[in-house]
């Protein structure tokens, strides 16, 4: 399968079951934790469960717009660099700052199918109160283009609040 047609995979397949509430920073780093939960491709009654976090921060160095840069999303598993992966976002107009993007994440075998790894990880976020932490289930084999497009989303839907921010922080040093 090419890499057009995985992000099409990951598109169609990628649900977000519990949302993060909390909005991203406009001015500083963001960690935005995530559980990804996917059937495991082998095992039918057990599912991979990756716990991480993503890290978007604003690069400390100017560049070009609409270059991010990826890290820690294991695109090499699916035949696929960081420049492709920019080119398949550009070309699908999903455009994403130029910030960096850092995962951190560990994988481990739950013991149960997707339906029960999600209903009892969204009933501990539920009991901790937590509205940080994202969960999403996604397909096995295309994994880090459902990350990547949760992250999208996440970033999308920030997008008035960082306008917003912006023209305050412009208002307040303004000399007008």
């Amino acid at each position: 399968m090419d890499l057009p047609d995985m992000w099409q995979q990951a598109v169609r397949t990628t649900r977000i079951r519990r949302k993060r509430i909390a909005s991203l920073e406009t001015f500083d780093e963001t960690h935005l934790p995530y559980i990804l939960v996917c059937r495991h491709p082998k095992l039918e009654a057990q599912a991979n469960v990756r716990q991480g976090r993503v890290d978007v921060a604003r690069p400390k160095l100017f560049l070009p717009e609409n270059s991010p840069q990826f890290e820690g999303f294991d695109f090499e598993q699916m035949a696929a660099n960081e420049n492709s992966i920019q080119t398949l976002m550009f070309v699908r107009g999903v455009k994403l700052p130029s910030f960096k993007f850092k995962n951190l994440q560990n994988c481990q075998l739950y013991d149960g199918t997707v339906d029960e790894a999600v209903r009892q990880y969204g009933q501990d976020l539920a009991r901790t109160e937590d509205v940080l932490t994202g969960l999403i289930t996604a397909e096995e084999d295309v994994w880090p283009l459902s990350l990547l497009f949760y992250v999208s989303l996440l970033v999308a839907k920030n997008l008035p609040k960082d306008i917003e921010r912006l023209i305050e922080e412009f208002r307040g040093k303004s000399p007008l």
